[in-house]
């Protein structure tokens, strides 16, 4: 992986929104969540609303559903992927180790959260998705091994 400066330096004036939609109740309309500018920072938004909001603390799915409209690309940004490496993701983000993150005071880990932004966002320079990125979460034993393998994106 590049380093973050090279890696928040990519796509940095597209503008973005998050949008919700609410699966279980079907007539709810499509709600604005966060908008902003930075591709980077607007897939961190991306993640931090799918964690909390769409996983389940098993890595199940739950009943809201996220997406992220670039709007230059004139493209949805979706995350789809579910299960082990998602449920690990949930749990080192929204409760990170006090021994990897001896700040850790039930805040969400935002060095971490940036982290998986970035290399999502190397993903989508190459035309890929987010399933490599949970694949390597449900394969790592744990926190420090997940952010060593970050560097084969």
């Amino acid at each position: 992986m590049q380093d973050s400066s090279t890696n928040s330096a990519l796509f940095p004036d597209a503008n973005w929104q998050v949008w919700y939609q609410d699966l279980f109740d079907p007539d709810c309309p499509r709600q604005l969540e966060q908008s902003g500018r930075g591709l980077v920072v607007g897939l961190a938004a991306l993640w931090m609303h799918h964690l909390r909001e769409a996983v389940l603390p098993d890595g199940g799915m739950g009943l809201a559903r996220f997406n992220l409209w670039w709007e230059a690309e004139k493209r949805s940004v979706t995350i789809q992927s579910w299960g082990a490496g998602m449920m690990k993701l949930r749990r080192w983000v929204l409760q990170p180790d006090p021994v990897f993150d001896p700040s850790a005071s039930g805040k969400p880990n935002q060095g971490l959260l940036s982290r998986i932004a970035q290399a999502h966002c190397q993903l989508i320079a190459r035309g890929e998705d987010e399933a490599r990125l949970c694949q390597m979460a449900a394969r790592s034993e744990t926190l420090n091994e997940f952010i060593n393998t970050l560097g084969e994106i």
